[in-house]
């Protein structure tokens, strides 16, 4: 068979080089392109440079979207916040309390927001050497003892905030941490762990989407599904007014190590009997809480 020839009459376009390009081709052999030629090239390089970089970005939001949400098969980093929800009710009897216990477990990511899940992943795990240790507290910063200050059913919550008595606590973990992709974060569903300030250890999750404040919080991490029931208590705590009904305190925390199956660190909501009892009884407890929690 012979071979084809090309078409000389083919109407298939071709790529058309660039003016610097078409000007070096031409230019006699051996003669130095004028300064004009050289600065116009570097232009259009550093301009495909920014066009990269800005295809990146635009993929590591698409990808920071999908985490938050659930629908990638990549997972981060994995910790956990051991929560007790305390309430102290008096009769003219005794001084009782409630103590319900719970653990957060999330995802921060460490591959989309390094530096700041980073400074996340050394808060939690202080956290945990502090609550294990008998030892007088270290100089590190950490979560121990720190409090949800401020919930706000339907919207969002706030949590790491220091106790006055609590030093550590109270050194900025996540200062310098901002990230150059955190313009474009997005609070797209429940669950979305976001810093409340860089000036701070405190973080919100959101119980919602809010689209109000996209682009405004560094949005690292998510609450997993496994934490749906504690998520739901610590909202069921709060008040319009963001005052909250129980003191809610981090105990403990830790990494989870990613060899072993997430569910050897899932822990159930703990509740007293007494509140259970209450709630049973409390028609419609929950109705206002129900969700799609992705």
């Amino acid at each position: 068979m012979a071979p084809q020839r090309p078409n000389a009459f083919s109407t298939a376009k071709h790529k058309r080089p660039r003016a610097w390009q078409q000007a070096e081709d031409e230019a006699p052999e051996g003669e130095q392109p004028s300064e004009a030629f050289v600065k116009l090239q570097r232009e259009l390089e550093e301009r495909e440079k920014v066009e990269r970089r800005n295809e990146e970005r635009r993929a590591r939001l698409d990808e920071l979207v999908a985490r938050t949400e659930g629908r990638s098969a990549k997972v981060g980093t994995l910790l956990y916040l051991d929560v007790e929800l305390r309430k102290q009710t008096s009769t003219m009897a005794k001084l009782q309390s409630f103590v319900t216990t719970g653990r957060l477990i999330f995802e921060v990511f460490d591959d989309l927001l390094p530096r700041t899940a980073d400074a996340m992943i050394r808060l939690v795990r202080a956290t945990g050497a502090q609550a294990d240790s008998k030892a007088p507290r270290s100089s590190a910063a950490s979560y121990l003892n720190a409090t949800f200050s401020y919930v706000v059913p339907g919207f969002l919550c706030r949590g790491g905030t220091a106790v006055a008595d609590e030093h550590a606590a109270s050194r900025t973990a996540f200062d310098g941490t901002s990230e150059a992709i955190w313009e474009g974060l997005t609070l797209s569903c429940r669950g979305v762990l976001a810093l409340a300030s860089e000036k701070s250890n405190e973080f919100i999750i959101s119980f919602k989407p809010l689209e109000d404040l996209d682009g405004q919080r560094m949005v690292f991490g998510r609450v997993c599904p496994a934490s749906a029931e504690l998520l739901d208590e610590i909202e069921a705590a709060g008040a319009p007014n963001g005052e909250v009904s129980k003191a809610i305190v981090i105990v403990g925390g830790g990494v989870i190590d990613p060899e072993q199956p997430i569910t050897k660190y899932v822990r159930p909501v703990v509740r007293p009997k007494e509140v259970r009892t209450t709630e049973r009884r409390a028609k419609g407890f929950t109705d206002y809480r129900k969700h799609t929690f992705t």
